[in-house]
């Protein structure tokens, strides 16, 4: 099955209690195709998470932690040049800069995307996974360990909430 266009790309949303969270989003979501992965945190970074959402399109991802606040949300884009014009429409907008355009390898190879602060400290994402589909399940593992190291790298507070997967 094709997935079609994609304005959300992902979302990820910290919880204080993963079980009773992951327990309504299973049996809400069930319905609409959706099924759960549990991702292992690293130590010292983030809990227990799970990504939830229809095979190929796990898009939304719960992490066990201080309850979500800020939120970081990715939109997918057609392509790179309507991520540079987020990003440029965004800092227009007066709003803080949070990563500029450019490729991010430590996601996948061709991984375009570009980063904003809203009002309430919310990271904004505008993404092109570019010429190659999102990643399949038998690439998952392999960028897991990417992400993760990536993860350890980044500075505190930048990106925070981020799980792409």
């Amino acid at each position: 099955m094709a997935r079609g266009p994609v304005f959300l790309d992902h979302l990820t949303i910290w919880v204080s209690d993963l079980d009773r969270s992951c327990s309504l989003y299973r049996t809400a979501l069930e319905p609409l195709g959706a099924r759960t992965i549990d991702v292992p945190g690293p130590p010292g970074s983030w809990g227990p998470a799970v990504v939830l959402g229809p095979a190929g399109a796990e898009d939304l991802a719960l992490v066990e932690g201080e309850p979500t606040n800020p939120l970081h949300l990715a939109f997918a884009a057609a392509d790179a040049a309507a991520v540079d014009r987020f990003h440029a429409a965004a800092l227009a907008a007066r709003r803080r800069d949070n990563g500029s355009p450019g490729i991010h390898e430590r996601y996948h190879p061709h991984y375009y995307a570009a980063y904003v602060l809203d009002p309430d400290g919310h990271n904004v994402e505008a993404v092109f996974h570019g010429p190659e589909p999102r990643m399949m399940r038998e690439q998952a593992e392999q960028w897991v360990e990417g992400y993760l190291a990536a993860w350890r790298s980044n500075s505190p507070g930048r990106h925070r909430g981020a799980l792409h997967i």
